[in-house]
């Protein structure tokens, strides 16, 4: 069975991938293990792969944008140049509507694809560093 939480570091890059139901218990590893990771490796460049979530609740939403607001924190702690990203890909129908009803898309980048987030995000081709599980 396929943990709820897989995480890749590239260059300049962190990659979360999402499975099934998004309870509070994993949107809490989620939101610690983001933090602690992000902190730690100094990358505030983050994209959560939804392509095995059907549907997302106002509470992930709120989560979402307690992440969003860690990396912007920490940019301005770490006097990071340039800005920090929270991008998602692999959105269900429900879940594009639901970004798109809560204007949402205008805050955090949306791509179709994790291959082409990658690239765009990390300025690189994708090459992992590393790859763990979480939240099991």
């Amino acid at each position: 069975m396929k943990p709820p939480v897989e995480f890749q570091e590239y260059p300049n890059l962190l990659v979360f991938r999402l499975s099934g139901d998004l309870n509070s218990f994993l949107l809490d590893t989620l939101k610690t293990d983001l933090s602690a990771r992000a902190a730690k490796l100094g990358i505030f460049h983050v994209l959560i792969n939804l392509n095995n979530v059907e549907y997302l609740t106002s509470k992930d939403l709120g989560v979402f944008v307690q992440i969003f607001h860690f990396l912007e924190n920490g940019f301005r702690e770490q006097e990071i140049k340039g800005e920090p990203i929270l991008a998602f890909c692999g959105l269900s129908e429900f879940v594009q509507e639901v970004m798109e009803m809560t204007r949402l898309e205008t805050v955090f980048r949306i791509y179709q694809t994790e291959q082409e987030a990658i690239e765009d995000l990390s300025g690189e081709a994708p090459e992992p560093k590393e790859q763990t599980e979480s939240g099991e």
